[in-house]
């Protein structure tokens, strides 16, 4: 095989790679989750995480972190078509990230829709942070699993915030009551409306202490409106918050007590060990279609001598790049943001972190717009990372 990395790096990676050897990677897809779900003698706890036009941002991978290294739980990649040709059948609850809320209920189409409310009902368990909540909203044209709307001219731009845990809220969640800082990202702020079917049910269970504004705008209208909403709809149940519980380890809890909230299973993760000086590889998070980002991004995670980051285009930007030593471009990065990497300004800076010494690799449909250089590795799709990052 063709190297290429830098000298400097490849001698790294290649002490690590000897020192703790690869593991491999154990996100499964739908179909292989429910072909185990029956050999299981305890049958852990299978959540769907929701990768298709409009999941986007590194909460989508903090989410499948959590899960994945939960001994209770399974991890399952789901798209809209997934949904459409029945495979919630076989998870127990879904979970809609953050990111474009109109492209992802968008990307189920009105069949999806229609097939994902009928399973909720039937007993399963939605789980929603951020774009995942306005999902839920009770609007024509969303998923309409909870008796909540958006309140107009609220919200405001990303930051960290403090809410409230009602008494009530904190039985629900498994959590202790109280005061938390939370981090925020232009969320919807929720207000009651009119119940989407007669037997849903809705409740607030936190609310936001302070407000966030837009940028060289007036605060939004946030304080004391609702910041984490649950209700029943049929036998299910959906918890949805406009904040970002999966980004910080201190409201780890908060995460896992949404997915108690709809399961009733109580998740403990167990965060992997790392070794004392693991090489820096950054993860795009742009956008995320498919499995195979899921897929690549927690091979990488389950190696001890790979930290891994989460990349958003306007990391790029900050010079983030400047702290780490690989990029992964993996297969499933939508047309608009890949786009982005192969002209102009930003293509410049990627082009300066190759030419002194960066390696980035890209797979499949993320590689295809991508200019030439010999820091630059194309792969095909569903190409193994750790392979490369390893020299083997």
């Amino acid at each position: 095989m063709k190297k290429v990395f830098s000298s400097r790096l490849s001698a790294v990676v290649l002490s690590f790679a000897a020192l703790f050897g690869v593991a491999s990677c154990q996100v499964f897809p739908v179909e292989k989750a429910a072909a185990e779900k029956t050999s299981s003698v305890q049958p852990k706890l299978r959540v769907a995480l929701y990768v298709d036009r409009g999941s986007s941002g590194g909460g989508v991978f903090h989410w499948a972190k959590l899960i994945e290294f939960s001994p209770q739980a399974e991890l399952v990649t789901i798209t809209g078509q997934d949904i459409r040709d029945g495979k919630l059948k076989s998870v127990d609850v879904l979970l809609m990230p953050g990111g474009y809320p109109t492209r992802q209920y968008g990307s189920m189409k009105p069949e999806g829709i229609k097939i994902l409310r009928e399973w909720v009902k039937n007993g399963g368990g939605y789980v929603g942070s951020c774009a995942g909540l306005t999902c839920a909203l009770n609007h024509k044209e969303r998923l309409r699993l909870l008796p909540f709307i958006r309140l107009p001219n609220s919200g405001g731009a990303s930051g960290n915030t403090q809410i409230e845990i009602s008494e009530r809220g904190a039985a629900i969640l498994g959590v202790k009551p109280g005061k938390r800082v939370v981090t925020y990202a232009s969320g919807p702020i929720p207000r009651p409306g009119r119940k989407p079917d007669a037997d849903s049910t809705g409740e607030v269970l936190g609310v936001y202490k302070n407000s966030i504004s837009y940028y060289g705008k007036p605060a939004g209208n946030m304080f004391d409106q609702p910041a984490v909403v649950y209700g029943t709809l049929g036998k299910g149940k959906v918890l949805a918050s406009s904040y970002h519980p999966e980004y910080r380890e201190s409201t780890t809890d908060l995460s896992v007590g949404a997915i108690y909230a709809v399961s009733g299973v109580k998740l403990t993760p167990v965060k992997p060990v790392k070794s004392r000086r693991p090489i820096r590889v950054g993860v795009s998070a742009a956008a995320i279609i498919g499995h195979e980002p899921i897929k690549a991004a927690m091979a990488l995670e389950r190696q001890k001598h790979i930290d891994v980051r989460y990349f958003s285009l306007s990391n790029v930007d900050d010079g983030e790049l400047n702290h780490i030593d690989a990029l992964i471009l993996p297969d499933g990065i939508a047309e608009n943001n890949r786009n982005f990497f192969s002209r102009g300004a930003r293509w410049e800076k990627l082009k300066e972190f190759m030419d002194r010494g960066g390696i980035i690799l890209a797979s499949g449909n993320a590689a295809t717009p991508l200019p030439d250089h010999p820091n630059l590795k194309k792969l095909p799709a569903g190409a193994d990372f750790t392979e490369y990052l390893t020299d083997k």
